[in-house]
């Protein structure tokens, strides 16, 4: 799921450089020549397929003349989804001892994920923190369920997935 997150942030950095330069009017052989890139490297990190370096992200800032808070500020917002925002309003609607569960469940699960304890339904297995032995989406709009035994829905799926993480692009000097 996090390979997943970062992959995003790629790509929405990258939509970010492409609406700059095409706001400045620039084509991408005119900003990588200004930047001291090789356009094809300029045309992978538009389209999320490099991360772009700090170095690379500075140059880009100067070029376009706003501060590294201005250029985030919009790529903030885009990668915040209104079931982020649901999430965050039923975590915060949740009593204190409730919300230290759910917190306490996710500690648990991203040891799980990195493979530090036992799966879910072995021996020595908890159905997560707390006393209740199921956690449901009362309402999210997802179809994932949690037990003490299993994990099900799209969450599962993508950790499933294996999806690999973006490569770094070349680094300028």
């Amino acid at each position: 799921m996090a390979t997943i997150e970062k992959i995003r942030q790629v790509q929405l950095v990258g939509r970010k450089i492409r609406q700059l330069r095409k706001e400045n009017k620039l084509t991408q052989v005119e900003l990588s020549a200004r930047l001291g890139i090789q356009q094809s490297d300029l045309s992978r990190m538009e389209q999320g397929e490099y991360r772009v370096s700090l170095d690379t992200l500075f140059r880009i800032l100067a070029e376009f003349k706003m501060s590294i808070g201005e250029f985030f500020e919009g790529v903030a917002q885009e990668s915040i989804t209104p079931r982020d925002v649901q999430l965050v309003q039923e975590f915060n609607a949740l009593p204190r001892d409730a919300q230290r569960e759910v917190e306490d469940f996710i500690a648990f699960k991203r040891i799980q994920t990195r493979g530090e304890g036992p799966p879910l339904g072995s021996a020595g297995s908890t159905g997560g923190a707390g006393s209740s032995n199921s956690a449901s989406n009362s309402g999210a709009g997802s179809a994932a369920s949690v037990t003490a035994d299993r994990v099900s829905g799209p969450m599962s799926a993508a950790g499933a997935a294996g999806v690999k993480g973006v490569p770094r692009g070349p680094e300028v000097t």
